[in-house]
């Protein structure tokens, strides 16, 4: 019985062992197919990440029984949620329901009851009582049609002495206000969009960008500096940059703009014609190692869904970057490879509910993504935090923060809900982590405010208790020393004034205490490596414990053997190059002095760095002037030592000395040079031997 019961329960952990070997079998192959990467930013860069949206279907038309799709130019998603496809190649408007079934295919248009056909359209708008309006491009128009594909109203080329009779009127994308009010984005003008009223008057241009400054558009303002007003007729003249696509959204139109550049890719206008989005970065940028540069985002389409996220589709890489009200980046997904959820040629990006619907042309698609899990934890956390639900985001921040330890803005989140409920202490851990330096500063201060009130007695008090010490210690100064058998300079003289005595007193007096300590060979070999060896570690210190507010290095990434090569590496390299610079010079000083005095003069920046360290723990943001001050004074305290070392060592003037300075610092570059030089020699010659190594292995192995 005992053996039966043994054997049940063998044969039970076995059964779950291999359910609990399937289940990770399924979630590493499910993981496996997904078609991309997921990332964002961090502040040190790219970091992984769960894809926040994942495609779930592609269609190419023929599902719909219309027909494939033919070069597919916008597609747009109207009050109703009808999603309308401009089928550009086809000439024809496909309209579709919020789940993707055929509504009617729209492929004849007719003005007075006569045939119009689209010829090669590129963009859509439709409003909320159903009338759709086409840029038909190459028709050099802009119609509103009904429902049935009936032509109620066509606009032309306005009548405007902005722009030139030579024109040609190509419109590409169009939206509408709830006044009726058009803007038009065409090809050909650059001074932005158009707006022309429902009559079809023209009221002037919106949104235009600055000039942006090229290395070619310098070139043209200098030589217009000089040439005549002929040649400067003749010349290009300097223009905006254009934007390529636009979506309304309230009273913003969102703009995204298809050129390269370093700021303001996608813009937030306001009715007054103001960028609420100045001067940020979107997307992202790669040095191409194959050629071509260094390559920028370059955005073809903008969209904003009903929760104010933005989504902005790159044309450059076929990636969608969603961003929200204050241009943080929350994800991206897509991507340039043959398969589900890629891109060849993006044109148009939309959103029905919680889909996302990226149109290709060059594909001829329509691809819908669908947010995971992951992704709606997100929009949740971020659309609370944005409207100042900062306690309600926190549970979904919390649930990000398990599939994404990487994920910055929530830390923030969660650390700006800490704040508000008063626990200081952990909102400066999370923002922290967030790498959010206002709060993290904001938290502290907050922090100490509250630790100084809640202690205020005992802090007083340990204030009186240092005062009275010191004042009693300044009286009974000679009994105390006497006490410890301390002798004076006086007493001893400084033939008489013990070793480790005089690095403490050339800080005071470096003039008298180097002359004498040179005079009485008083420098100490073993005192040199300890205070070399201590500035060492208080950089090392410095880097890996100095506060988050002050410290902008990586703590993953410190490197003790660069550190140690940039200090005392450095450090001998000096003393190496003023050593045989100044034997030329009749130099008195030999290498063990110019060591010793070297390193007893890095007491002052040493000191200054371990006190920094300490102090930028209870210090914020607007107190960074005394930690720069201290440090400040600590290196040109040590500069002077070093100066005045170098002089007494080898007992030369000062016009000489600071000659000396100028040539150890050349010197120095010469022997950092040849040190680099010999290090590629060494590689390139290991690198041969090797190689010969192993083609003499291999023929003699055959």
């Amino acid at each position: 019985m005992s053996k039966n019961y043994n054997l049940r329960q063998v044969l039970k952990s076995l059964s779950c062992l291999v359910l609990v070997m399937v289940l990770m079998c399924g979630l590493i192959s499910s993981y496996a197919q997904e078609p991309y990467a997921g990332y964002n930013y961090n502040y040190y860069g790219k970091a992984s990440s769960p894809n926040g949206f994942l495609p779930v279907k592609e269609y190419y038309g023929d599902e719909w029984g219309t027909g494939y799709l033919k070069d597919p130019a916008d597609v747009y998603v109207d009050s109703h949620d009808f999603v309308y496809i401009l089928d550009s190649g086809n000439g024809r408007i496909i309209k579709l329901d919020k789940d993707f079934n055929l509504v009617k295919c729209i492929d004849t248009f007719k003005l007075n009851g006569v045939s119009s056909p689209l010829n090669l359209p590129q963009g859509i708008c439709v409003t909320a009582d159903g009338e759709i309006y086409i840029c038909d491009t190459q028709n050099s128009r802009v119609i509103v049609t009904d429902q049935n594909g009936n032509i109620l109203r066509s606009y032309g080329k306005p009548n405007t002495e902005l722009i030139g009779e030579t024109v040609t009127f190509l419109p590409k994308k169009v939206t509408v206000t709830a006044t009726g009010d058009m803007y038009i984005i065409a090809d050909n003008i650059v001074d932005g969009a158009l707006v022309i009223t429902q009559e079809g008057k023209f009221l002037g241009f919106f949104a235009t960008d600055d000039v942006t400054l090229t290395y070619d558009s310098l070139k043209v303002v200098f030589w217009r500096l000089i040439m005549t007003e002929e040649q400067i007729r003749k010349m290009m003249s300097l223009q905006p940059v254009p934007f390529d696509n636009m979506y309304l959204k309230g009273d913003f139109l969102y703009t995204a703009t298809l050129y390269e550049r370093e700021t303001n890719q996608i813009r937030k206008v306001n009715p007054a014609s103001v960028n609420l989005f100045s001067g940020k970065y979107y997307g992202e940028s790669y040095n191409n190692s194959s050629g071509g540069g260094y390559q920028q985002a370059a955005f073809i389409d903008v969209n904003v869904d009903d929760k104010g996220f933005v989504y902005c589709l790159d044309r450059k890489f076929c990636k969608v970057f969603m961003y929200n009200q204050d241009s943080e980046l929350l994800m991206v997904f897509g991507g340039n490879e043959e398969k589900l959820g890629h891109f060849a040629i993006p044109s148009a990006i939309e959103t029905v509910g919680n889909k996302v619907l990226v149109l290709d042309t060059n594909k001829k698609t329509l691809t819908v993504f669908e947010p995971t899990y992951y992704g709606e934890q997100v929009m949740k956390g971020s659309y609370l935090y944005d409207h100042g639900k900062y306690q309600e985001a926190v549970d979904p921040w919390k649930k990000v923060l398990k599939l994404n330890t990487n994920y910055e803005l929530a830390y923030r989140g969660i650390a700006r809900a800490e704040y508000l409920m008063g626990d200081y202490k952990q909102a400066i851990k999370h923002f922290e982590s967030g790498y959010d330096r206002d709060g993290y500063s904001e938290s502290r201060q907050k922090l100490r405010s509250q630790v100084i009130s809640d202690n205020f007695t005992l802090v007083m008090s340990i204030i009186l208790i240092i005062i009275v010490g010191l004042t009693i210690l300044g009286k009974k100064k000679k009994k105390i020393l006497a006490a410890c058998h301390f002798q004076t300079l006086h007493e001893t003289g400084y033939a008489g004034m013990k070793k480790w005595k005089y690095p403490f007193y050339n800080l005071i007096h470096p003039v008298d205490g180097m002359s004498e300590m040179r005079y009485n060979k008083k420098g100490s070999r073993g005192l040199a490596c300890i205070f070399a060896f201590a500035w060492y570690a208080s950089v090392s210190f410095m880097r890996q414990y100095e506060d988050y507010i002050f410290n902008a290095t990586n703590k993953n990434d410190i490197n003790i053997f660069m550190i140690l090569a940039t200090t005392i590496g450095l450090m001998l390299i000096g003393c190496l190059a003023n050593w045989a610079i100044t034997t030329l010079v009749d130099g008195k000083g030999t290498f063990k002095n110019i060591f010793i005095y070297c390193s007893y003069a890095l007491i002052p920046a040493t000191v200054a760095i371990f006190l920094v360290t300490f102090l930028s723990h209870y210090m914020i943001q607007t107190e960074a002037v005394f930690v720069k001050g201290i440090l400040l004074i600590g290196y040109i305290w040590t500069a002077v030592l070093l100066f005045i070392g170098m002089q007494t060592v080898h007992n030369f003037a000062t016009k000489k000395a600071i000659l000396m300075v100028i040539l150890t610092a050349v010197g120095m570059l010469v022997i950092i040079f040849l040190m680099m030089l010999l290090v590629v020699l060494y590689s390139q010659v290991a690198t041969f031997i090797t190689t010969i190594f192993y083609e003499l292995f291999y023929r003699l192995a055959l």
